[in-house]
């Protein structure tokens, strides 16, 4: 028997008539978004596809995701601003963006956008279904149902723009209450947990750590609800949608897999873990799972990197040719680390410490990717407690720039510098652009000791320093009994980011995977003492 058009129809994997998309809204109510197939629809387990609207006259949030897609545009005019480039968009045109390549639109003033979008493979259209303030069945509410499957796309173009969607571009936001699970409260959990007290978006906090104590401690200090020492207990309690993974580098990947689980949005302190293996487990299971799930790499917050990142997304010095990257450190971090745990075998400068230098690079230079690697290592002042004192490497990256970076963190605990000194020289072929984040245009000597905010539980230094660059503590400074700075603004950020759906800087849990692999493949071509091609064959770290 002859299979009909009416068949095809019917068949409800096969073909998906519009008025059965999953509709919701797009961020920041920009458009409409319209998910037609992917598993749940259709069963498709490698690609998603979307037909989206956006508004006209929006300009969209910048943002990127960790799969490949593309767009076709079916009617509209715009600008697309990518790879700092701005790219005209009209319809019948289509447009390619690679993995985790940052990007915007730019609607013209006169008519609504509207495009297909595919997503290959899925994934970032199940973070949309569960925007909970923003996504809603179309159908159930009766938005769409006048719309019909088969008509010409001019008609179904200005179906697009009826009277049911200006109801959804002028309804209000409803915010969304966060019920926030804090897992390890050393020196960062409790940051963060203060600052979540504080935060009106915060309906219910609780906190745990392995040390009871602690944990009593910081739950009386952040008024938390609840406190415990068992991270499965706090994750799985039903007042919980959002988890902070604060715990030492080596403990990540048991409270994020269980968050996960849970479909918890996630804020998880770099790095993802501290093996390629475990890594990329963790990454997998987020990606698998559609959570939104961030990394903490505080420098994206602070106001100096924000406004490079800006001018260099805007071409203000042209295509970047060559990067020099160089942190410095004293040594109280590397050994306050080290003494918390006996294993130390990749707990080295670049995997715990020159990860957040690495990550600025790359964020800088948007749009590259490296291709080879030459690193070497020093083990002189720390080789005894098992890890090196520096690493330096140099990258090139796939259009042929050139970019060094080195840390070393193991300068003297008398250095007056609290932890990270950072200095990045960026050439373009139309500028450059040079970075002094060292501190030292702030400077206290004193007849009294100088902490500068780093306290980690159960250590005192060697030495008394007496010297201090003051604002060298990276996550900020207390005055007035309240932490100012750059971690504020990241965990606020976050906070707004669960709260009211707006895109944000924020690492995301590809980028965390990506630096843990090119750290730990910098520690690997200095062992090897030869340079390594990329991307690396993730096996080769089992060896």
């Amino acid at each position: 028997m002859e299979t009909t058009k009416e068949d095809f129809i019917m068949g409800e994997k096969y073909v998906v008539p519009l008025k059965e998309a999953i509709t919701g809204v797009l961020h920041g109510r920009a458009g409409t978004f319209r998910i037609l197939i992917d598993e749940e629809i259709s069963g498709a387990k490698h690609f998603s596809l979307l037909v989206n609207t956006m508004n006209a006259g929006v300009t969209g949030d910048e943002h990127k995701h960790e799969v490949e897609h593309c767009w076709y545009i079916l009617s509209g005019r715009g600008t697309m601003f990518m790879g700092g480039k701005a790219f005209p968009l009209e319809p019948e045109m289509a447009v390619f963006a690679p993995v985790n390549m940052l990007h915007k639109i730019v609607v013209g003033p006169d008519e609504d956008l509207t495009y297909v979008v595919v997503y290959a493979p899925p994934g970032p259209e199940q973070q949309l279904k569960k925007l909970g303030e923003h996504a809603f069945d179309a159908k159930k509410l009766g938005l769409i149902d006048h719309v019909s499957s088969f008509v010409r796309e001019d008609e179904w173009t200005k179906k697009m723009i009826s009277d049911e969607e200006e109801t959804m571009k002028t309804s209000t936001v409803e915010r969304k209450e966060i019920g926030l699970a804090v897992v390890g409260t050393g020196t960062i959990g409790k940051i963060r947990a203060v600052l979540a007290r504080d935060y009106p978006g915060v309906g219910w906090l609780g906190v745990c750590d392995k040390n009871e104590k602690l944990a009593r401690q910081v739950a009386e200090e952040a008024q938390a609800d609840f406190y415990t020492t068992d991270y499965k207990e706090l994750i799985k309690r039903s007042e919980v949608n959002a988890t902070i993974v604060s715990t030492d580098e080596n403990n990540h990947v048991g409270p994020t897999l269980a968050a996960v689980e849970q479909g918890h949005r996630l804020f998880i302190e770099k790095p993802l873990a501290t093996n390629v293996k475990e890594s990329r487990m963790v990454y997998d299971a987020i990606r698998k799972s559609g959570v939104d799930a961030v990394v903490g790499y505080t420098n994206r917050f602070r106001r100096r990197f924000l406004v490079i990142k800006e001018k260099i997304r805007t071409g203000e010095i042209g295509d970047v040719t060559t990067v020099t990257t160089r942190a410095f450190m004293n040594r109280m971090v590397p050994l306050a680390t080290l003494r918390r745990t006996s294993e130390r075998v990749n707990l080295q400068p670049m995997v715990v410490s020159g990860t957040h230098s690495l990550d600025m690079s790359l964020w800088l230079m948007e749009g590259k990717s490296p291709v080879e690697l030459y690193a070497r290592s020093i083990d002189k002042v720390l080789g005894p407690f098992g890890t090196k004192d520096a690493t330096f490497g140099i990258f090139t990256m796939d259009d042929g720039a050139i970019w060094s970076m080195n840390i070393s963190w193991a300068l003297p605990i008398v250095w007056p510098g609290a932890v990270y000194g950072l200095e990045i020289g960026i050439v373009g072929t139309k500028g450059v652009i040079t970075i002094d984040d060292t501190h030292r245009d702030l400077v206290l000597a004193s007849e009294k000791p100088q902490w500068a905010g780093y306290r980690p539980e159960g250590f005192k230094p060697d030495y008394e320093r007496h010297v201090e660059f003051l604002t060298s503590f990276p996550p900020g400074d207390v005055a007035y009994g309240q932490i100012w700075g750059p971690i504020r603004e990241e965990t606020h950020s976050w906070f707004s980011r669960l709260h009211t759906g707006i895109e944000t800087p924020h690492a995301t849990a590809w980028d965390g995977h990506r630096n843990l692999v090119l750290t730990m493949a910098m520690c690997l071509s200095a062992e090897r003492g030869v340079p390594l091609k990329l991307p690396i064959d993730e096996g080769e770290f089992d060896s």
